[in-house]
């Protein structure tokens, strides 16, 4: 059985209200399915920290060469350096993942329009997905804190949408969560400063997880379960529109500059 904060996670996808493990999927200890947010950072992560920081301080920084590159990796979970990487939120698009992280590469291509369909240019958006094991953490399925996927995922980035109101992510197919029938999905969540005028995730309709309540509850997200293709050498990409109810007038961030406040 899953525990309580497994449910709760569950619950955020669009129209499924609860979830279980297959009949005779293996029970898993707490220890795979949960470890703790990161304490304090080491004096090694500091000294990365100052890096990365130097890396994105130049005129033409990348946060994508940032979150890419495996050096790395021991900050992703660490407060301070995703507020760095929020910080230098690109326009269009954003590499998620190294060269070397496990799974089919996937590009996702998403347009945000308002409620009056004209684009949303200058949105900040948050995405955060599993490995293709399913995790969201290097040891574990799962961070043990409030919200603890949410503010720790090792797997994330900041991007603001173009003019066009679009980003592109560059990273792989997620996995489910182990010993669940939950669709893959990628979180996505948008910010006008530091208010989230919109939350969802992306479900992929090759997933054979996608049930008709799934389908119907993207639909009510305003993000409808995207198709995916397949290219000869195995990447994978996807275009999809997610309409924020929320945001009435297109073309402008709703509330003035859409700066980190």
């Amino acid at each position: 059985m899953h525990t309580p904060h497994f449910a709760l996670l569950c619950l955020a996808l669009p129209g499924l209200a609860q979830t279980s493990a297959p009949a005779d999927a293996p029970t898993r200890s707490t220890a795979e399915r949960f470890v703790d947010p990161p304490g304090p950072m080491t004096a090694a992560q500091t000294q990365l920290l100052a890096e990365a920081k130097a890396l994105l301080s130049g005129t033409e920084s990348d946060p994508g060469r940032v979150l890419s590159d495996e050096r790395f990796l021991s900050l992703h979970s660490q407060p301070a350096f995703r507020a760095l990487i929020r910080d230098h939120a690109p326009a269009s698009s954003v590499t998620m993942v190294s060269k070397d992280e496990p799974g089919p590469r996937l590009r996702v291509t998403l347009t945000l329009r308002a409620a009056d369909g004209k684009p949303i240019t200058d949105l900040l958006v948050y995405a955060y997905h599993t490995s293709a094991k399913g995790w969201y953490a290097a040891e574990a399925a799962h961070v043990r804190a409030e919200s603890g996927d949410h503010k720790h995922a090792r797997l994330f980035a900041y991007v603001r949408t173009d003019r066009d109101g679009r980003i592109v992510l560059d990273t792989i197919r997620p996995g489910p969560y182990p010993d669940s029938d939950l669709p893959e999905h990628i979180h996505l969540t948008a910010y006008v400063g530091d208010k989230a005028v919109g939350s969802t995730e992306l479900l992929f309709a090759d997933d054979p997880r996608v049930n008709e309540a799934n389908r119907q509850g993207a639909e009510r997200a305003g993000l409808p379960v995207a198709p995916v293709t397949r290219a000869a050498d195995g990447t994978q990409s996807c275009v999809a529109e997610w309409r924020l109810r929320t945001v009435e007038k297109g073309s402008e961030p709703p509330t003035g500059p859409n700066k980190r406040v």
